[in-house]
């Protein structure tokens, strides 16, 4: 299993998160990813889905976890995540404590 922990300003800036998305979702020695987010935009799922449909083909099994707390993940977001046709999950928590992950596997 290749795990990578993906910070904001401890990394190479060069190397931004969306671009290592893209990298790890075109890999073909992987036979399954998770990408968990605290929020999605339409803009950021529409930009990812063309390398979702590439992993579709390589991997076993695809999963995506998003966060719904404070508005930060839009109705459209959640539409385009559907029509990407994979395992899908929306968190929510109704008390004060917000779901802020950074974690693909």
């Amino acid at each position: 299993m290749n795990i990578s922990f993906l910070g904001q300003g401890f990394q190479d800036e060069s190397r931004p998160v969306g671009g290592l998305l893209v990298q790890y979702l075109q890999e073909e020695g992987f036979h399954s990813f998770t990408g968990i987010s605290a929020f999605a935009s339409k803009l950021g799922i529409n930009g990812l889905s063309r390398f979702v449909d590439i992993a579709k083909s390589n991997f076993q099994q695809l999963n995506i976890v998003v966060g719904i707390a404070r508005g930060g993940t839009s109705k459209e977001a959640l539409d385009e995540l559907v029509k990407m046709d994979v395992n899908s999950f929306v968190f929510h928590l109704e008390k004060a404590a917000i779901f802020h992950p950074k974690y693909t596997s």
